[in-house]
């Protein structure tokens, strides 16, 4: 048999969108930002165009690694999605590419939000929601009775998700009858027979109508905007009856910077055509996310109630679906950013389930990755028919997937059994040198005995570890003095942390230096806040060289802790290279990115703001970047402060010393420095007798 060996990288996902590789010490060996994706939309393609001529033009930016179709393309157009062999190369493509004429049209491309396997969502900036009055006339209309009237007022209220026609008591002028009811959106082709429905009115006066031809308006708007040379990709007005007495329409353009121009020009704008009423005009930014059919029958509840609250609670929102063969394209759309950014946050929780949480803490338990747990699970699902539980052994969490009643139930009944499992006694024996012959005379037995899901032996700490009653430790301990006896040495282990005898001992198996285990989860608590990285063994005096394992790390700690320390090793790389890496210039967004070739703009995952990676602040279309004069300042600043601040000699950023001793050590890279002649010395080794010898003293003062 192979020896099982511990994982030597671990993959995370770092404040949402964020992928970065691990390696031993929690060194960070790759990061892919939210930023960075190889996958580049484009849409508004001819459906005769073949996807060897669409390689042929991606070619010309970067490898073309896949193409693939796409569903909810507009009839007679196609949307694709192409990988290329690296985000570069992508961004490239879709700065050059998108806007232009392709094969007799304008095609559109976007680059997914944070997704390496092209099923992200992408954020599309080009389009415009246009409302304005609709063609309608006001009819007064008489009656006899009270009665008659308000019957009237009644129908026109019941049948308005119809026709979506206004009325109400008039007393003004003119008056048809004893009682007058006015009717506002009605039709301009609508006749007195058709008025008969509402209670039979005695006698009905028009009004003049406001215009009587949506054509008109829509032709009238496209003159205006295409003699302000801005070009119009599609210009699509929902059909009537209008609701609340207003055209709706969307208008796709080429470009954002297109489409905030033509907002500019037509928003409040009161033109002949709509007799004088306002257009409104609306720079709307909608997110498309494709989902299986599966998956959508899973979240459809959550979607129908996540829908209807936007309409009912949220101004200036749309929420879209569009079932497909095998595919829902859904759309969401708001004119501001901020909430448009809220709005994926929540939806995105949605669709990825609800993580199961125990008193603010995701609930695990070892159980549900094992065949016993996996079967329980399975259980739950045939007896709560409609629910989904989604074990997801590398996060460890749960995700439940199925009606909110239901939801509950079954989060219920997971609590229970975690508890039931917190309450179950578990006991570790720690073998040490024994492991190799218990593996080999007892382990098969005693598993068989006890259960598999009571006996786990862990090869990486040499542990034997039994979850049960006390019987069933008294048969782990039978079995570990039977192999005991048959051997003729022991040895005693110290801790490298507390120096005593360790207690629930863990060993590290590059180095064999030991730890009780809560000295490690100590140690390791204590990185989270010191941000002293690479984790370090602290065996031979602290100067072992062996790194402690991210597995070791994920076995000792919960889950809350892991992801803290993965935080704080992430957060202390990207301290450590500030020219690599800049933080999103919108207030509270934890994101990061890379700079990027100059005309390229990067667009957040996570807040959405557009960024120029070149100033790094919001994108500035039409305006050259500010000029940067802080570094210049700074410097002028360090000219008349040379004795106070000094560069680091190993990564050259600006120290500053207010007092103390001139031992200095940099807080970028841990270098140990000699303030007097900045001369480095590896973990501090000999700086207090160079200083002595060299300069007198270690140099107390200010």
């Amino acid at each position: 048999k192979t020896r099982r060996t511990a994982p030597i990288f671990h993959v995370a996902r770092v404040h949402d969108h964020i992928q970065v590789k691990f390696g031993p010490g929690f060194n960070i060996q790759e990061i892919i930002t939210g930023f960075e994706t190889p996958w580049l939309y484009l849409s508004n393609i001819p459906s005769t165009v073949s996807q060897d001529q669409i390689v042929h033009l991606l070619s010309k930016h970067g490898t073309v690694r896949e193409l693939r179709a796409v569903t909810g393309s507009q009839q007679g157009t196609a949307k694709v999605r192409a990988r290329f062999s690296c985000a570069i190369d992508a961004q490239k493509a879709n700065l050059v590419l998108s806007g232009t004429r392709q094969w007799g049209s304008i095609i559109t491309t976007q680059l997914p939000i944070n997704d390496d396997h092209g099923h992200g969502a992408t954020l599309e900036d080009t389009t415009a929601w246009i409302e304005w009055d609709a063609p309608s006339i006001v009819g007064y209309a008489g009656y006899s009775t009270e009665d008659q009237a308000r019957n009237a007022i009644a129908f026109a209220r019941t049948s308005f998700s119809e026709d979506y026609v206004l009325a109400h008591m008039y007393s003004g002028l003119p008056q048809m009858g004893t009682f007058t009811v006015r009717f506002s959106n009605l039709s301009v082709q609508t006749t007195k027979e058709q008025m008969s429905k509402y209670s039979k009115p005695s006698d009905i006066m028009w009004s003049v109508p406001n215009y009587t031809s949506v054509d008109l308006v829509v032709a009238s708007l496209r003159c205006k905007l295409e003699s302000n040379k801005i070009e119009i990709i599609s210009f699509e007005v929902l059909p009537p009856p209008y609701r609340n007495g207003r055209v709706k329409a969307w208008i796709r353009f080429s470009n954002p910077a297109a489409t905030k121009t033509a907002c500019q020009l037509l928003h409040l704008r009161k033109p002949v055509c709509t007799g004088r009423t306002r257009v409104f005009a609306y720079h709307m930014k909608s997110l498309s996310y494709s989902i299986s059919l599966h998956h959508y029958k899973k979240i459809q509840g959550d979607l129908t109630t996540f829908r209807a609250r936007l309409s009912r609670e949220v101004q200036g929102t749309t929420f879209t679906l569009t079932p497909g063969t095998a595919a829902v394209a859904i759309q969401i759309s708001a004119v501001d950013e901020k909430i448009l950014a809220k709005l994926k946050t929540e939806f995105e929780k949605l669709r990825g389930g609800e993580v199961v949480e125990y008193k603010g803490e995701v609930l695990w338990d070892r159980f549900f990755s094992l065949p016993a747990g996996k079967l329980y699970l399975r259980q739950l699902e045939v007896i709560h028919r409609g629910i989904t539980i989604q074990e997801d052994v590398s996060s460890r969490r749960l995700s439940l997937f199925g009606q909110s009643g239901l939801r509950e139930t079954v989060k219920t009944a997971l609590i229970q059994k975690h508890v039931e499992l917190l309450t179950t006694e578990k006991r570790r024996f720690f073998l040490g040198p024994l492991v190799g012959p218990f593996l080999r005379f007892e382990f098969e037995s005693i598993s068989r005995r006890l259960g598999t899901e009571k006996v786990v032996l862990d090869l990486w700490t040499r542990q034997l570890v039994v979850t049960g009653q006390s019987h069933d430790f008294y048969t782990a301990l039978q079995a570990i003095q039977r192999v005991h006896s048959k051997q003729k040495s022991s040895s005693h282990a110290t801790c490298s942390v507390c120096f005593c005898e360790v207690n629930c001992p863990i060993i590290l198996y590059q180095c064999q230096h030991s730890y009780c285990r809560v000295c490690l989860i100590n140690y390791l608590e204590a990185a989270i806040s010191s941000n002293f990285f690479p984790l370090r063994c602290l065996g031979n005096d602290n100067n072992c060289s062996s790194l402690i394992t991210v597995s070791l790390a994920r076995q000792v700690l919960s889950i809350g802790q892991f992801d803290s320390l993965v935080e704080a090793a992430f957060g202390d790389y990207i301290h450590k290279h500030p020219k690599e890496f800049h933080y999103c210039p919108s207030p509270d967004c934890r994101q990061v990115y890379r700079p990027a070739p100059r005309g390229i703009v990067l667009q957040c995952p996570s807040c959405l703001l557009r960024i120029c990676p070149q100033c790094h602040v919001e994108q500035h279309d039409g305006f050259v970047c500010p000029e940067q004069d802080g570094d210049q300042i700074f410097d002028e600043w360090l000219k008349t402060h040379k004795d106070d601040v000094k560069k680091c000699p190993s990564c050259g950023v600006p120290i500053e010393r207010a007092e103390g001793c001139n031992h200095i050590t940099c807080i970028l890279c841990r270098t140990h420095i000699c303030w007097v002649c900045m001369l480095t010395f590896p973990r501090g080794e000999g700086i207090y007798n160079h200083m002595r010898a060299e300069h007198g003293g270690i140099g107390n003062g200010p």
